[in-house]
């Protein structure tokens, strides 16, 4: 089967095989990440996450609500909690009767110690996110181009897709939206 390109009057390229016709102008085939993870890398990472998590057992869930109320510290405000703890235990005096220094020493090491996790957990999460957000993308994108090309096949009646476009069309249906090639055409 031979390939033939053209341009067309909106100045993109038509490749031209056989039945095929891709318009380079819209489907411009991405490729963010070529990778795979075999399934004893997903075990061993999903054992690794189920043995970090029990290294936390005091851990908590809030609720959106108490996320919004709760009086946070951040970073700047960590050296005025060290100073007033300093101050705390300099002139026990000042400190009021339901302030436990202890406590207080307790929970600033803990959130000075889970800022260090939480920062390389933050890190490793946007990697894994960005590279499944790739993934997806170029999956998309593929599939995109398979519906787009039946679609074509169907309009020169090649036997067998309009079925393949009927099937696949269905997903933009019910979700109310168009895929991105009829859209483009308004």
């Amino acid at each position: 089967m031979g390939f033939r390109c053209s341009p067309h009057s909106d100045g993109s390229l038509l490749i031209y095989a056989g039945f095929l016709i891709i318009n380079l102008n819209f489907y411009c085939m991405s490729n963010y990440i070529s990778a795979s993870i075999p399934d004893e890398s997903k075990v061993k990472a999903l054992e690794l996450i189920s043995q970090l998590k029990a290294l936390f057992p005091f851990g908590i869930k809030l609720s959106n609500e108490q996320r919004k109320t709760m009086t946070k510290i951040d970073d700047a405000r960590v050296p005025f909690t060290e100073k007033a703890l300093q101050y705390g235990k300099q002139e026990p005096r000042i400190v009021p009767p339901y302030t436990d220094l202890d406590e207080l020493t307790r929970d600033l090491n803990l959130y000075k110690g889970l800022s260090q996790i939480e920062k390389e957990l933050l890190s490793l999460t946007e990697t894994i996110v960005d590279t499944r957000i790739a993934a997806g993308a170029d999956a998309y994108q593929a599939s995109l181009s398979i519906y787009s090309s039946s679609k074509g096949a169907a309009k020169m009646g090649v036997p067998g897709t309009q079925s393949i476009v009927e099937d696949l069309k269905k997903v933009f249906e019910s979700q109310g939206i168009k895929p991105v090639k009829e859209a483009v055409k308004g």
